[in-house]
């Protein structure tokens, strides 16, 4: 069900693009090393004590650094994970509303999500930092000098904001039913 649901959010932003791109792209050796480094980023930052590592790893030489800060800004990494986290923490006080714990109008709700912007902006961008220095900070400078070209292109922009949609609405799916869920919990306690 979760696939269907990220899969039907991603396809409204492929209109009109060349997949073949994306996928000469993600075939290619260059691609390949890209993505097993992601994906090896992603399991190193579930290690205990992994995030501080890794923020600290890649700040030397600065170019690297500046490589890889420009590769948040083209795929805009912080701007849109915010959104997407305030969009989930809303979806779960919609649950929580839906479910009877709360009688909140969503004005209210959205001000308290707020509120927790700042809070919420320095936590990714800790994250984003350290996912980008595990994930891409050691891809041969070539590799990553080419992740940025290509993530300026037409197929890259529509992979980036495909990826953001379809795990976004995923994101707040899930949000949403877990809110559900303790509201049942929260009221079969009270029996």
């Amino acid at each position: 069900m979760m696939q269907l649901r990220v899969r039907s959010a991603m396809e409204g932003s492929f209109a009109g693009v060349n997949i073949t791109e994306l996928l000469t792209f993600y075939q290619s050796e260059r691609g390949q090393r890209i993505v097993e480094a992601e994906l090896a980023g992603r399991k190193y930052l579930l290690l205990e004590g992994a995030q501080e590592t890794a923020e600290a790893a890649c700040l030397e030489p600065p170019e690297r650094a500046e490589a890889l800060l420009e590769f948040a800004q083209v795929n805009d990494l912080l701007e849109r994970n915010v959104a997407g986290t305030l969009n989930s923490d809303l979806a779960f006080y919609r649950g929580l509303i839906e479910g009877g714990v709360f009688e909140m109008q969503e004005g209210d709700v959205l001000v308290g999500v707020q509120a927790r912007m700042p809070e919420i902006r320095v936590s990714l961008e800790a994250w984003i930092s350290a996912y980008l220095c595990a994930a891409l900070g050691d891809l041969p400078e070539g590799d990553l000098a080419a992740y940025i070209a290509f993530s300026k292109t037409d197929e890259g922009v529509a992979l980036n904001t495909a990826i953001f949609e379809g795990y976004g609405a995923r994101s707040e799916d899930l949000s949403y039913a877990i809110g559900l869920a303790v509201s049942v919990q929260m009221f079969g306690e009270d029996l």
